[in-house]
């Protein structure tokens, strides 16, 4: 009940039907990114890049040696097989596997990251397209105004009753529109161009029918917020607490790196046609293999916590500034809104005029000066719909 009194509230303030209109966007968004291929490109890497950091953990192979040595008539020959196995300090294959299991969770993270990234990126472009539209709507109304009141006029004049100067404003102001129409138009085919690369390559043209002019309604948060949002959602900051976590692991590995290798194995002899079974056992010292390893694990660690830390206050402050941004941008919306979203400033207009009220040039300029404030209020609710889409990015459930 709270979640609709303020979708509700939202959509009062922008005039928009916001409950309908934020399923219909929502549905879009959710189709895509179901459609994407490179989310599931990216998800098929990923596994790939798991099993190769999963085989970094696996045993050396086995090793098979045979012997065989000539000697005098009398001595006869002599021959030997063995097969070994060799294997690191028993921890250390404990401390990897950590090691991997926190890898694999930061990867995990980087493909929420691409995800969310995706999400943004298709939520802007639909966000694109119905500024187009507004756009596109409020322009096509003024042409069809200039081009009925043309028609008008150049009934007049062949009575007299208009002046050509009038006529040719008339015309002038027609092809300027008609232009700017034609820009939008262009516009949003590019846009639904690039709708549809996000789309997997499938047609978008039912879906951005369906978006209609409305924008979805999201509100803004507290600070409070969106810090926890940012604590519990933002997978850079949980890919740096995993990185933290597998660094700390592998100063741990390479500790126990420095413990002796081991080496076992069966021997089979034969020697003065006698045969002997045994077995090899060897030990490997680590003296050389892991200098300097630990203290660069170790100033890895340093690393990775301080670039935490660092990401977390970063994070804070840029969602502190896109938040006032964003109440900035919904103050001069507020402002504009109740003067520009009145459809009657267009019909008054038009009965002043057809009333004798006033001429057909200040019909004209007042018509240009209300279309152009509509654009203006269209670009501040633009910027908005856009800060609050970026400022919210982890508040999805995609």
């Amino acid at each position: 009940m709270k979640l609709r009194n303020n979708i509700l509230a939202l959509a009062a303030v922008l005039s928009i039907p916001a409950p309908l209109t934020a399923d219909v966007f929502d549905d879009a968004v959710k189709e895509i990114v179901a459609n994407n291929l490179s989310l599931k490109s990216s998800r098929e890497m990923k596994l790939s890049e798991l099993e190769t950091l999963k085989s970094e953990n696996n045993l050396e192979n086995p090793e098979v040696e045979f012997e065989h040595l000539w000697g005098p008539v009398d001595a006869g020959n002599r021959w030997s097989i063995g097969v070994s196995q060799s294997f690191e300090w028993p921890g250390v294959y404990g401390a990897r596997k950590k090691v991997w299991k926190a890898a694999s969770r930061a990867m995990d993270y980087l493909s929420v990251r691409e995800r969310f990234d995706k999400v943004l990126d298709i939520r802007t472009t639909l966000i694109d397209i119905v500024n187009l539209k507004r756009n596109l709507a409020a322009l096509s109304e003024v042409e069809r105004t200039i081009v009925e009141l043309l028609e008008k006029q150049q009934k007049g004049s062949r009575l007299g009753e208009v002046s050509v100067l009038d006529i040719n404003r008339l015309r002038i102001e027609r092809v300027g529109v008609a232009s700017r129409v034609d820009d939008v138009r262009a516009s949003l085919a590019s846009l639904e161009s690039s709708l549809v690369a996000l789309n997997g390559g499938r047609d978008c043209s039912g879906l951005i029918e369906r978006l209609g002019t409305a924008y979805p309604n999201e509100k803004i948060l507290s600070e409070e917020e969106y810090a926890d949002l940012i604590m519990k959602n933002d997978p850079d900051i949980a890919v740096s607490n995993s990185l933290a976590e597998a660094a700390r692991e592998k100063v741990k590995a390479v500790r126990m790196g420095g413990f002796p290798g081991f080496s076992l194995g069966y021997v089979h002899s034969f020697e003065d046609n006698t045969h002997f079974n045994g077995f090899s056992v060897s030990v490997s010292l680590p003296f050389f293999a892991n200098r300097h390893k630990k203290k660069s694990a170790e100033a890895e660690l340093r690393a990775v916590e301080i670039e935490g830390l660092e990401k977390m206050a970063t994070r804070k402050a840029v969602s502190t500034g896109a938040r006032n941004e964003a109440l900035a941008l919904k103050k001069s919306v507020e402002q504009y809104k109740e003067a520009v979203e009145d459809e009657d400033n267009m019909r008054l207009l038009k009965k002043a005029y057809e009333g004798g009220q006033i001429s057909v040039t200040d019909y004209l300029q007042q018509m240009l000066y209300f279309m152009e404030a509509k654009l203006t209020y269209n670009e501040n609710l633009y910027r908005y719909n856009m800060a609050v889409a970026r400022l919210n990015r982890y508040n999805t459930s995609y």
